[in-house]
């Protein structure tokens, strides 16, 4: 879909075919990341290398398929008296986290969220808050995507898209509607750490390579980065998400602070 998207090509009916010789793909041949290894990381009839990016994703959302499931059933006492409900949750977030890999997926190679599905994210996610909302009588669920969004669109306002793009926006829109408070703050709070020690380490290796054979580029997953290099943001809002509700930390003791309000 990463690939597909913007291309022209139909996400959903067009067959899976190899990008170099145009070969129509066999079921056999589309089996998350053992087709990969089987076929050596090469078409089987042209024997061109296959992007390495089809099986990290692979392997990426399986692991967050796994850590989903684990969330859901594992730590919810008696879920055989909740089994239809947790089901539900179960395919929800699947899909949410799905299309939150394709958006990072995305914008990391082309620093770009494409629009068609951060509002398919939005909109599922605000469904979420109104299941949220009617089911339990929590309305923080629909406050926090305003709020969320508020202080990435003032950066992207005052900036003019220098220090925010408005992808970026419309992503912790999503967020908010997702997690509620507090876990949309720290999910932004996670982003915000581990984009900034990225970034710092990124700095740290392009000055050693300073005087390499790279001539001061970094070489990272077929990127390459230098002083001047631009990081998408997306990817770590997402990575926050994600632990943000897997997690639940409560490190600043918001949850206390907010149920005075």
């Amino acid at each position: 879909m990463v690939l597909r998207y913007n291309t022209g090509q139909s996400i959903v009916n067009d067959r899976s075919r190899c990008f170099s010789c145009g070969k129509t793909l066999k079921w056999f041949e589309l089996i998350p990341v053992l087709s990969f290894v089987f076929q050596g990381g090469r078409c089987s009839n042209c024997h061109t290398k296959i992007s390495r990016q089809y099986i990290l994703v692979e392997i990426m959302t399986g692991l967050v398929f796994v850590a989903i499931f684990w969330k859901i059933f594992s730590l919810t006492p008696d879920f055989l008296s909740l089994f239809y409900t947790l089901i539900f949750e179960l395919i929800f977030y699947l899909i949410i986290f799905s299309i939150l890999i394709a958006i990072s997926v995305y914008d990391y190679k082309h620093k770009i969220i494409p629009e068609a599905l951060v509002y398919t994210f939005i909109g599922l996610s605000f469904l979420f808050a109104l299941y949220v909302f009617f089911g339990q009588g929590i309305y923080g669920n629909l406050i926090a995507g305003p709020l969320l969004a508020l202080p990435f669109f003032l950066l992207w306002l005052i900036s003019r898209g220098a220090w925010m793009g408005f992808g970026d926006v419309k992503l912790s829109f999503g967020i908010g509607f997702l997690l509620g408070l507090p876990s949309g703050i720290y999910a932004l709070i996670l982003a915000f750490w581990i984009g900034g020690g990225v970034g710092f380490v990124l700095l740290g290796l392009s000055a050693i390579s300073k005087n390499s054979v790279n001539n001061g580029r970094l070489l990272i997953l077929g990127k390459r980065f230098t002083i001047k290099s631009e990081i998408p943001f997306g990817p770590f809002l997402i990575l926050g998400t994600l632990l943000a509700f897997l997690f639940e930390w409560d490190f600043l003791h918001l949850k206390i602070i907010l149920d005075l309000f």
